[in-house]
């Protein structure tokens, strides 16, 4: 009896519970300014609920249509910044993505878009937009209970605390060992 044997499967093992992180995706405009353009990210984010004092994933996407060299240049001029980039092709043609961690504050966001902008520019490319991720995976009520409760720290403070030093090395480092 299939339809049984997989009803008693799920019984012995739930459904696994997934992690969803907050993301934003944003289109550019073509015609926008960098200034209007980074403005129009941080407000998305702030309109979201992003905490831009937090390390943010963010990825930006510059489209090169079949124009190989130029995208294989772009790809290049940024091989050695502190940018992690990918250059692949797909149904629109070359396609360049640029991401890093950082936060997201009014000017940094600013400087992204003006190079990521005039890298684009540089080597004929557009660029389609930007995606962000918090990477966070805290569990959010319970930081609201504990907040509540008058507990400030979080969940993952808890587990650095208990993973302090180990026994025998802190005795060493306090000159017992």
């Amino acid at each position: 009896m299939v339809g049984g044997d997989q009803i008693r499967w799920q019984e012995r093992h739930p459904p696994a519970t997934i992690d969803v992180t907050a993301q934003v995706v944003l289109a550019f405009a073509v015609s926008r300014t960098d200034r209007a353009e980074a403005a129009e990210v941080v407000s998305a984010l702030r309109r979201e609920g992003f905490d831009l004092r937090r390390r943010l994933f963010v990825a930006y996407v510059i489209d090169f249509a079949t124009r190989r060299e130029d995208a294989s240049a772009a790809a290049r001029a940024v091989r050695n910044s502190d940018w992690d980039s990918a250059l692949y092709g797909d149904a629109s043609g070359w396609v360049l993505r640029m991401s890093r961690t950082r936060c997201l504050a009014d000017d940094a966001v600013l400087d992204d878009v003006t190079e990521v902008k005039r890298l684009a520019r540089r080597h004929h490319g557009e660029v389609r937009g930007a995606a962000i991720e918090d990477p966070r995976h805290d569990d959010v009520w319970t930081e609201m209970a504990a907040r509540v409760q008058g507990d400030h720290r979080r969940p993952a403070d808890e587990l650095l605390l208990s993973a302090q030093v180990p026994a025998p090395r802190a005795a060493e480092a306090a000159g017992d060992g």
